[in-house]
């Protein structure tokens, strides 16, 4: 699956062209890893957001992995409390753009996330959070300002 972002310069907003939907995309098999970097709070409305991780989580194998990461909002509304965002930079990072160019919510915190993901799916529980894990995999550091969540398909 491939989603690149580009800039509308008219009308000064980005927009979202798919190669593939990440909601219903067919598998050829089971994945033992399922990395999502920055789309889970792209797919609107919310309910398919859930759609999308009960998907997932149906695609893996028994014991695979769904790794996720999305903006951090708390520590984003944190960083703008203290001055060092700008309200515009806040609104940029956590509410996105649909198909028709509507602004949408998606803001996480770290437990909101994490309950959000098992509810969506029963097939899931959390992991603890594994840097060598990631690493021995190819996953790369990511910046304090994102979510890095992990869970195990039961």
């Amino acid at each position: 699956i491939n989603v690149d972002y580009y800039n509308n310069p008219e009308q000064d907003k980005f927009f979202i062209k798919r190669y593939g939907d990440i909601v219903t995309f067919k598998f050829d098999s089971k994945a033992d890893v399922i990395f999502s970097s920055h789309a889970l709070q792209c797919i609107f409305p919310r309910s398919r957001q859930a759609e999308a991780i009960k998907h997932w989580s149906e695609n893996l194998k028994s014991g695979g992995k769904l790794i996720l990461v999305v903006p951090d909002a708390q520590y984003q509304i944190n960083k703008y409390r203290k001055g060092s965002m700008t309200w515009q930079d806040l609104i940029d990072s956590n509410f996105g753009w649909d198909a028709n160019g509507m602004r949408n919510f998606s803001m996480y915190n770290k437990e909101y996330l994490r309950d959000f993901i098992v509810a969506s799916s029963n097939k899931l529980v959390s992991c603890k959070l594994n840097d060598d894990y990631l690493k021995s995999i190819g996953i790369p550091d990511f910046p304090e300002s994102d979510i890095i969540t992990i869970h195990e398909r039961i």
